[in-house]
Parts: structure tokens; sequence; C-alpha cells
């Protein structure tokens, strides 16, 4: 008979729990060599967590298109919660398998599927297993929000971090690659420039991993409010985002849509697609042009001459509301900044005289001392304010000087001006600056 071996477990598990791959394959070809059986090799799903759907599985799909080539006969685990702990997608894999009158066999548990009481049995447990895996995924959050919460970093870091105990630093090896990569697109606009750049110091990616950098404003030294080492200033990245933004998409007969990549729908946040009709250029959702989630009645439209005229209209009104709430969110975030400030000088203090009267010693008071500087260091004033930045938008006269400009000029100010125009399912558009 011939049997394929199937192995998962997550990265989660792994550092829970010390659950290994390896041991699961050997232990599954032992049990095909001990059972006279032809084995055919094990399809390993590593670092695949057990809420991924089946359709997130690479390895299992594999196994599944040599189950219906007919290659497998027997497909073999450890443990019924390394193939599935989903009800719903194990019944939909079980169908494909009688189809092709393939069984499996839990070589660690004992299960048969024969019976009603057996099948029973089967989705029991799965419905244990997928408990156990919304708490331990429940749990995780808890964890991670409170580690969010401490100032502690939980993701995975770009290029050019790294990680000293809870501290995230700078990346000394990546460093001139990341520094370089920023400094080349800053210099010459070109993607393929920076890549270039960054490759011949020892960092190598993808085009798309190389326009998801240019994107991340992890870079910028601040994520969800926790300070780490920049490579870019606020206006760097701004700079970046407005000339990757500058592409000029334009129709078969050369003409320029002003807002391509700008509208985005209020319904399921895609961008909309540009269009045009005889004289109208129009933009419509793109999930609803692709049938990918937004129905007729939910999905957003756009004309562009009337969006247009509706910008000009209220666009001086609006910017200068935003203006209003960015200063007094500025006045709040440097009073925090100030009282946060104050805080660590008053615990500093603490800590001089707990060391001066003798209740901690040496060691314990150079490590709280340092935590606290650095924690000091990083309530650095930000170079510009929203608000300022906000506040130099819209030149005097703009509207004289907007009516002359080019449909490419006219485009180059929408980008320039706004970040984004939420297109709601009413057709209310939101600016988003």
């Amino acid at each position: 008979m011939r049997v394929a071996g199937y192995a998962r477990v997550s990265t989660q598990e792994q550092k829970l729990h010390g659950v290994s791959v390896a041991a699961q394959e050997q232990a599954l070809a032992d049990w095909a060599a001990e059972h006279g059986h032809e084995y055919v090799g094990c399809y390993n799903d590593a670092s695949i967590s057990a809420r991924s759907r089946y359709t997130k599985r690479p390895e299992l799909l594999r196994l599944l298109q040599d189950v219906q080539a007919h290659r497998v006969e027997l497909i073999i685990f450890t443990k019924l919660d390394r193939w599935f702990r989903n009800v719903g997608d194990y019944y939909e894999i079980q169908r494909v398998l009688d189809d092709c009158g393939v069984a499996w066999k839990a070589i660690w548990e004992d299960y048969e599927t024969e019976t009603a009481s057996g099948r029973l049995k089967v989705n029991i447990m799965l419905s244990v297993a997928q408990d156990e895996a919304d708490r331990t995924s429940e749990r995780l959050k808890q964890t991670n929000a409170y580690r969010w919460a401490a100032g502690e970093v939980v993701q995975k870091l770009p290029a050019g971090y790294r990680r000293e105990g809870k501290t995230v630093v700078v990346d000394e090896k990546m460093q001139p690659a990341v520094a370089a990569f920023f400094h080349a697109y800053l210099n010459t606009g070109s993607v393929a420039a920076a890549m270039d750049a960054a490759n011949l110091l020892g960092l190598h990616m993808t085009r798309v991993g190389a326009s998801k950098m240019l994107r991340n404003p992890f870079f910028t030294g601040t994520v969800r409010g926790i300070s780490v080492p920049a490579y870019l200033t606020e206006e760097e990245f701004e700079q970046i985002q407005r000339r990757k933004a500058t592409f000029v998409r334009t129709a078969k007969h050369n003409k320029t849509y002003l807002f391509s990549g700008l509208l985005v729908c209020g319904n399921c946040g895609a961008i909309l697609h540009a269009q045009s009709n005889r004289s109208t250029v129009y933009y419509v959702c793109g999930r609803y042009l692709n049938r990918n989630g937004c129905s007729k009645e939910a999905r957003a439209y756009a004309n562009e001459r009337k969006l247009e005229q509706w910008l000009l209209d209220h666009l001086e009104y609006l910017l200068a509301q935003e203006i209003q709430v960015a200063k007094v969110e500025g006045k709040a975030d440097e009073k925090n900044d100030i009282s946060r400030q104050n805080a660590l000088t008053q615990r500093l203090e603490r800590i001089k005289l707990l060391f001066i009267n003798g209740d901690i010693d040496l060691p314990e008071y150079q490590t709280r001392k340092e935590e606290v500087e650095q924690q000091l260091q990083a309530l650095r004033p930000r170079p510009r304010t929203r608000a300022e930045r906000l506040d130099g938008l819209l030149p005097e006269g703009w509207k004289d000087v907007y009516t002359g400009l080019s449909r490419e000029g006219r485009r180059a100010f929408w980008l320039r001006t706004v970040q984004r125009v939420v297109i709601h399912p009413d057709r209310h558009p939101e600016i988003v600056f």
C-alpha cells in the first residue's frame, strides 16, 4: 500500500510546546516501515497555524493533488489535530478522500470512521481541538495586547532592525543597506535603483518587498506609539508616498485619470478603478468589477467631473477644520510628552534615592537608570507638526492656479494635497488628508 505522511506545526506551537516536525516525520516513516507499506514521503506544512484554512496549506494541497492522481492509498499523521482542528474543513477534505477511496490514520490515536459512534468521536475531538485553538488564539491576543501596552514591539521586524531583549535596535549589519535603499529612492525616484543600491550592500529583495518597505511607516521611528530607531523623517516618508503615487495611469487613448489610485471604496476598502465612456470618466470599486466583494447596491461609484467640482467647492473648508483638529491634538500630544518627561525624571530621582538608602544594589540601580534614560531619549521632538504640514498644502490663490493646470498638473495637485478620498455607497466623498 502506498502511504503518505502529513506533518504540521505552527510557529507558536514550536515555541510553547517544542513540537517538532522532524519528530513527526521520523515517527511516520517508522510506522510505515513497521507495517510493510511503501512510504512515498512526508508532506510537511511547517509554521502553519491550526486555524489556517486548508487552502493556505501548500503541502496539503499538493498531497490532495497526488491523492486525486491515485498516487496515494493511505494518509498517516501522528494526531488528529495535525490533520485538522476545523470541523468544516475536515469534512470538505474527507469528501475528496472518499471519492478517491483513500483512508487516513492517526498513528498515536485510535479512530475509526466506519460507524456512527466512530464518526461522532471524530466530531467531538475536532470540536475540542477547534475550541483549544480558539482559546489559544485569544490568550495570545491578550498577551500581545499587554506587551504592546507595556511598550514592547510585538511584530516581525522589518529589515534593518533587531531585538536586544525587549528593545528594538538598529541591525548594524543591515543598516548601511537599508540606509542606501532609502537614499537611492529619495534621490532617483526609482525602485530598481534603490534595490540595486541595497543589493550591493547585501540586502536582497523582490520588487514587491521593496514596495512594502517604501510604504512601511515603521522606518519613521514610531510604531503604535512606541519609539524605535528611525531611518526616515516624517517629511521624507511623506515625500516617498507622494513620489510613489505620481505614477499616472492612462487610458489607451492616452487620457490622464485625475484620481487614479486615490479613491477608496467606503464599503470594502478596495481601490476604485478608472474607466471611460465616450467623454465621461468614472471610477468603480475594483472588487465589484472583479466580482469579489461588493454588490451593485453597496459598491462605490464616482463621476470624475462631479467629484472634481465637489472637491474644489469643499476642500478649503474641510482642510481648515482638519488643521484645527490637528492643532488641538498637537497640543495634547505636547502636554502628554511633557507630563511623561516629568514622570520619568521623578522616577530617576526615586531610583537614585533607593540606591542611596541601600534598598537596591549598584547593578540593579544601573539597569533601572538605563531603562528610564532610554525612555527619556525616545521622547524626541517631532521635526514638524501635522498642523504645520496641513497649513502649507494650499497656497494663496490656489483655485486660479488650478484652473490653468493641464490634466497632468491637476492630478499632481491632488496627489500632493490629499492622501485618499473615500467614496461611500451613497456616493458621498470623504477626504483624508
